[in-house]
């Protein structure tokens, strides 16, 4: 090879090289701003009933635990992590209807909060039933700006209500 060839390769090693250096840390950054979370969601709430004739209930509320994460798949969801859960309720209930909103607050710092809401559409909220729905992350404060995502979840109600569920949640920023 002549010394123009040799430039020429050289040069074409060297972006090559640096390519696939810009590739990797879009790939690393890319991975970092989205993953997967498992959580257990379990606390107690505090409800007040009305109802509104042929079988219809209003029920509304507060409900305070705390949200663990079991598994996970990046850092903005620590494994082993545990937060305070405060949510503010709201269900409807008749004879062939369930409906159900939960708008909530966890606050791992003062600094770093996420806000969701459960919504289901199906089971009950007495002790000994449950039902399936989904939560969904609405953003937050800190390392939570911009976060967005949807978590279906299983959900338990025990006497003295307490309430234990159970979610799968995929997210992104």
């Amino acid at each position: 090879m002549n010394k123009a060839t040799i430039k020429v390769v050289n040069k074409h090693a060297a972006l090559m090289l640096a390519s696939a250096s810009v590739l990797a840390v879009s790939q690393q950054v890319a991975r970092a701003e989205s993953g997967t979370f498992e959580a257990l969601n379990s606390g107690q709430g505090n409800s007040h009933q009305i109802e509104r004739g042929n079988g219809e209930t209003i029920t509304g509320g507060s409900f305070a635990g705390t949200l663990t994460v079991l598994k996970t798949s990046g850092e903005l969801f620590p494994e082993g992590s545990i937060a305070p859960v405060d949510c503010v309720f709201l269900v409807k209930k008749s004879a062939t209807a369930f409906d159900l909103e939960s708008h909530c607050v966890i606050p791992y710092s003062s600094e770093d909060k996420l806000f969701g809401v459960y919504r289901r559409k199906s089971g009950d909220n007495a002790p000994g039933t449950g039902g399936e729905g989904k939560f969904e992350l609405l953003g937050g404060t800190g390392k939570y700006a911009g976060i967005h995502g949807v978590c279906p979840y299983k959900t338990g109600y025990l006497p003295g209500n307490r309430v234990v569920t159970n979610m799968q949640c995929q997210w992104q920023k």
